[in-house]
């Protein structure tokens, strides 16, 4: 396995567990949300190719902040 996978598999349960943690202060408001932290859980699970789980965050992201460019660009990517 390269460094490189080997940082990967060890980053991606952590960014989950701090989408995670971010959902519950928020108490499922959009206030306080951290949208980026979303969107880079969603860029990790596309590059990991996990579509589904990509596609579902990257809406999440531009449900609470619509004009998210990256997110936009993204989700248009993925949805091809």
């Amino acid at each position: 396995m390269t460094l490189m996978k080997e940082r990967s598999e060890f980053a991606l349960p952590l960014l989950e567990r701090a989408v995670a943690a971010d959902r519950l202060i928020a108490c499922d408001t959009n206030a306080g949300r951290d949208v980026d932290l979303v969107f880079y859980l969603a860029y990790a699970h596309g590059r990991k190719g996990r579509r589904e789980h990509a596609v579902r965050l990257l809406k999440e992201v531009l449900a609470i902040e619509p004009d998210h460019t990256d997110a936009t660009k993204m989700l248009a990517l993925l949805q091809r």
